[in-house]
């Protein structure tokens, strides 16, 4: 629970510090999931007819909602038996949009997160929001290029935050190895303007008072003198 709630308040924190900038935040360690940060908006467990995921979203281009793993094609995210995500689906490479322009979910986003399976060198994704296009890739969030299926490690719950006033349009998923694959996409709804304040004023205060403590500490240390 605690990592829970830490996860979310980097992610706010990083949202009012980060102005107008999409931003990888965090990610936890998966085989399996550790959860979801927000509120899961789509499980990939109802059939996709005509784009439709629902909350006004729609996914387009090259895609398959697989269960189980599906070779050569794709791997299930470690731990994960429901069904998933996978880009391209049934090529070696290909992407596809997830658009957001038609959002129906009334509190707006703020962030999102979602579980990224198998985490390699040749995924890749592309925010699009209304302030500039934000690339993120596999090394971006694990470092190297391992793309396991069962390692914690490569199976990751990451954590995507926007700056305030910023509007999420398009989100896009590439891969040149298969595949890009994921579930349980969460979204963490934009907090008021008054919560923004009182959040930055609560950074600010204990801001303050570690710098006085640590002032203090270090004002109060005498140092031995030393005698021959």
């Amino acid at each position: 629970m605690s990592r829970v709630i830490t996860g979310t308040l980097v992610s706010l924190f990083l949202g009012a510090s980060a102005a107008h900038a999409a931003t990888f935040v965090t990610s936890f360690a998966g085989a399996p999931d550790p959860g979801a940060i927000g509120t899961v908006l789509f499980d990939f467990e109802t059939p996709v007819v005509a784009g439709q995921l629902g909350h006004g979203v729609t996914i387009a281009g090259e895609y398959q909602i697989y269960t189980g793993d599906a070779p050569p094609n794709a791997a299930a995210p470690a731990g994960d038996a429901t069904a998933y995500l996978a880009v391209p689906g049934t090529s070696y490479s290909g992407f596809a949009t997830l658009d957001f322009t038609g959002l129906t979910y009334g509190p707006g986003i703020g962030g999102f997160d979602f579980y990224w399976g198998s985490i390699d060198k040749g995924n890749r994704m592309a925010i699009v929001t209304s302030t500039g296009t934000y690339t993120f890739t596999g090394a971006d969030i694990i470092g190297s290029g391992l793309g396991s299926t069962t390692t914690a490690q490569a199976n990751r719950r990451v954590i995507f935050d926007l700056g305030p006033g910023e509007i999420l349009q398009q989100i896009r998923f590439y891969s040149d190895l298969p595949a890009f694959e994921l579930d349980d996409f969460a979204v963490v709804a934009v907090p008021e303007p008054s919560t923004w304040a009182m959040m930055l004023v609560g950074f600010l205060s204990i801001g303050s008072m570690l710098r006085r403590r640590d002032s203090a500490r270090r004002g109060g240390v005498t140092m031995p003198k030393l005698t021959s």
